[in-house]
């Protein structure tokens, strides 16, 4: 419970930072999608495949005059991965509440559709965390500690938005590299141990934002 109040609290902080934000045309939204999770790095085993999970939330885009946006995102992500070993399958689920401040940059043309390009950093704070095994020799399931409670990303992201008489709808594909190591090597789950493994995520979404909030 801590920890999710500390990401509502950071989120809260960003999208309260600016001190024009009356003054600005900031647009409410939701976003959904899928994530195919997966891990990287020099000790990640062959034999690891990923995962696909859920991806949703909401976001304010802050959009002063010009092509350049800021938006911010408090969203749930499931991230993980799965290891077969014969006939065995060993599958980690980690649920994750993770802030984006994102940078977003609208290219300007004529017309309903207009591509966009976003980038910007990522803090997810680990809500929950379950592996499954199973296969001819087990059957279990249950709560376990492999990551660690906090990750930090990168997010690169790019789409179009389709603006309509409602709103805007906007869909577009991420990557959200991570740069921290996310394994706890204290934990005893036989799996992934050591070194240096990140997740790396792709995410196709479609986000809907409501009419802009008006002048205070």
């Amino acid at each position: 419970m801590i920890r999710k109040a500390t990401v509502f609290a950071l989120f809260l902080l960003l999208i309260g930072s600016t001190p024009v934000l009356a003054q600005l045309d900031v647009k409410p939204g939701v976003r959904a999608g899928v994530n195919f999770a997966n891990l990287r790095g020099d000790d990640v085993p062959d034999n690891v495949e990923g995962t696909t999970g859920l991806h949703a939330g909401v976001v304010l885009l802050v959009d002063p005059a010009g092509p350049l946006a800021f938006q911010p995102e408090l969203l749930y992500t499931q991230k993980g991965y799965e290891l077969s070993e014969g006939e065995n399958t060993f599958t980690l689920t980690a649920n994750y509440i993770q802030v984006n401040a994102l940078a977003k940059l609208q290219i300007p043309v004529t017309g309903p559709i207009s591509p966009h390009v976003s980038i910007g950093p990522a803090v997810g704070v680990k809500a929950s965390e379950n592996a499954e095994a199973s296969g001819s020799e087990v059957n279990i399931s249950g709560d376990t500690d492999q990551f660690k409670d906090t990750e930090i990303s990168g997010v690169f992201g790019a789409g179009v938005d389709i603006t309509a008489g409602f709103g805007t709808v906007m869909i577009d594909v991420r990557y959200d590299l991570g740069l921290t190591n996310i394994i706890d090597e204290s934990d005893p789950t036989p799996s992934v141990k050591t070194g240096h493994v990140r997740h790396l995520r792709r995410t196709p979404v479609l986000k809907y934002d409501l009419k802009s909030i008006p002048d205070a």
